[in-house]
């Protein structure tokens, strides 16, 4: 379960795209005009790397609060899609 703690703050945000993985889970979070923006898709590769139609996006409002909205986004679709998490290939220095 991802925690307040794996997250950078509101004031990193205003600079830097915050990227995570959570496992299979791949998330991104950037700050979208006044708004949070968290993205999900199915690893294990990178953002650029995913078809748009691959990635689903929940918008929350750009301070502390919006951070927890979207953890507890998070949380659910891990739990909602764990069959897919479960399924994403790990790819190693010596695939």
């Amino acid at each position: 379960m991802l925690t307040r703690i794996d997250f950078m703050p509101p004031q990193y945000l205003k600079k830097a795209v915050y990227t995570g993985n959570h496992s299979g889970m791949r998330y991104r979070m950037e700050k979208a005009e006044e708004q949070l923006k968290t993205t999900i898709w199915a690893g294990p590769y990178a953002y650029e790397k995913i078809a748009d139609e691959q990635k689903e996006e929940f918008y929350s409002s750009f301070d502390e609060t919006g951070i927890a909205n979207a953890i507890a986004w998070l949380n659910q679709k891990y739990e909602e899609k764990q069959q897919l998490w479960d399924e994403v290939p790990i790819l190693g220095l010596n695939s």
